[in-house]
C-alpha cells in the first residue's frame, strides 16, 4: 500500500489510482500515474510504502488475540523508479 505524509500538517493519505488527493493543509499531494505502479507526488509529498501482509497481520492479532502488533512501513526513497516528483 502507498501513502504519502506531509511533513506541514503531518496528515497521512493513501494514494489512490482513482483520484488525486491532498493532505489537510494542501502543501502536499499526489496519485498513481497511468501505469498503475509509478507515483506522482506534488509539494512536500514524501512517500511511503506499508506491507499489506505485515499490517494484515498486525490487525488479526489485535482483533483476535487484543494484542500489540508491530507492521512494517518504508520511507521511499526520492530516487525510486516508481516515483515522480512534480512541481505545483
Amino acid at each position: 500500500m502507498m501513502l504519502m505524509y506531509c511533513p506541514e500538517c503531518q496528515d497521512v493519505i493513501k494514494i489512490s489510482k482513482v483520484e488525486h488527493r491532498s493532505c489537510y493543509c494542501g502543501k502536499a499531494s499526489g496519485r498513481f500515474d497511468i501505469d498503475g505502479s509509478t507515483i506522482v507526488l506534488f509539494g512536500e509529498a514524501v512517500p511511503l510504502r506499508v506491507s499489506t501482509n505485515s499490517l494484515n497481520e498486525a490487525v488479526f492479532h489485535r482483533s483476535v488475540r487484543n494484542k500489540e502488533r508491530k507492521f512494517n512501513a518504508f520511507v521511499v526513497p526520492l530516487t525510486s523508479k516508481r516515483v515522480k516528483l512534480k512541481d505545483n
